[in-house]
């Protein structure tokens, strides 16, 4: 679980708390930062007299002489705990409290949207590996001349595997940001269920659309009816809504997709 420590003194300091509040038994309700992590609450502490009384060998891990305790929650799911330490007493005030609690909400989400990338960096990778053979079986009187991937979103022919992202048509961040249990986000993850719930696309042409709606259409002319097509079906596949914007985006594409047709089958 990481924690983050912040500080208005020199650089050297702050690395010190960090290192302090870093190395503390924190998941523990006998420590400030573990009794916020557990409670979703957070901790203020206006000096260290108000620190000491509550916890009486939390102060003593800092020179500092306030602290704001912040749990870093999403969807209940606890994604760390950020520390702000100060050079002076301060008053939280309801003010300051309500200021600190939305940094610590956006802070959250930064940092859970960090995890989902690593989590689908990985799993990107994986599919790579499973997908795509890096070697061809050997065949008598048979000579492979090349073997090459045309990326769905630009048309471009690969013959690096490398150069390849597995992509989730409708980007993993649905899953994440529904109220799915983990075992169904799991599921969307691995989808090879349907045919075009992944494809493989070049690396340049996927990643500028991060978490983008259907307001991102993929380079290729060619391929945008099939992608709102495709976006369509992968939500109907698993029952996910849509916002306005995501309405209005694919409602614009619609009109210049007279053919379009959309097919799915419910997922299991």
């Amino acid at each position: 679980m990481p924690v983050a420590s912040g500080s208005s003194g020199t650089e050297a300091t702050t690395h010190a708390a960090s290192h302090a509040w870093t190395a503390c038994p924190w998941t523990r309700t006998s420590t400030p930062a573990g009794q916020a992590l557990r409670s979703g609450v957070p901790a203020f502490f206006a000096d260290p007299a108000e620190m000491t009384r509550a916890y009486p060998r939390a102060s003593v891990l800092s020179e500092k002489h306030a602290w704001a305790f912040l749990p870093l929650v999403v969807s209940d799911r606890r994604v760390g705990c950020c520390v702000l330490s100060y050079d002076h007493p301060h008053i939280f005030g309801a003010s300051d409290r309500a200021t600190l609690v939305s940094l610590g909400g956006l802070i959250a989400q930064a940092m859970d949207r960090a995890l989902l990338y690593d989590a689908k960096h990985d799993l990107a990778h994986g599919l790579q590996q499973a997908l795509l053979p890096m070697t061809l079986p050997t065949m008598r009187n048979l000579a492979v001349a090349a073997r090459s991937c045309v990326s769905f979103y630009d048309e471009v022919e690969v013959t690096d595997a490398k150069k390849l992202d597995i992509d989730h048509v409708v980007p993993l961040a649905e899953a994440w940001d529904s109220e799915w249990a983990a075992g169904r986000r799991e599921q969307y993850a691995d989808d090879l269920g349907s045919e075009r719930s992944l494809v493989a696309v070049t690396a340049k042409s996927n990643r500028p659309r991060a978490t983008r709606t259907p307001q991102w259409l993929p380079p290729a002319a060619a391929a945008q009816c099939t992608y709102a097509s495709d976006w369509v079906a992968t939500k109907l596949r698993w029952k996910l809504t849509i916002d306005m914007k995501e309405q209005a985006a694919l409602e614009k594409l619609a009109g210049s997709c007279p053919d379009a047709l959309v097919e799915y089958e419910v997922a299991p």
